[in-house]
């Protein structure tokens, strides 16, 4: 279980860096799209790795939760945003930002803030 949640961890630390780094290169509205929902996709399997792990500790299981309720948040923004994508429709600004926003309270998190 500790490998497992190891290789979660690095996997989402190598998310983050992508997101980061694509952030600052031109990219698609789909190649968007595709980066948030890895990044949310490895969330959830880090969150769901520590709820049902019986050797988590208290703070895990604390800062899982406060994720779980971003995730919980984040997903229906971002499939209608998806869904806005693929059918060829151009989000708001503000769809965008709301989303990149949420991201980001996400990966702060993450990374023990909040």
């Amino acid at each position: 279980m500790q490998n497992r949640r190891k290789l979660i961890n690095a996997l989402l630390c190598l998310s983050l860096i992508v997101a980061v780094g694509c952030a600052t290169m031109p990219m698609t509205q789909k190649q968007q799209v595709t980066i948030w929902q890895d990044v949310c996709v490895a969330e959830y399997e880090n969150v769901d790795s520590v709820l049902k792990s019986k050797t988590s500790t208290e703070a895990q299981i604390a800062m899982a939760k406060k994720k779980k309720d971003l995730l919980i948040e984040i997903w229906p923004k971002l499939t209608v945003y998806s869904n806005l994508v693929n059918s060829g429709k151009t989000p708001t600004a503000a769809d965008k930002k709301a989303i990149a926003d949420l991201i980001d309270d996400l990966s702060v998190t993450a990374i023990g803030g909040h």
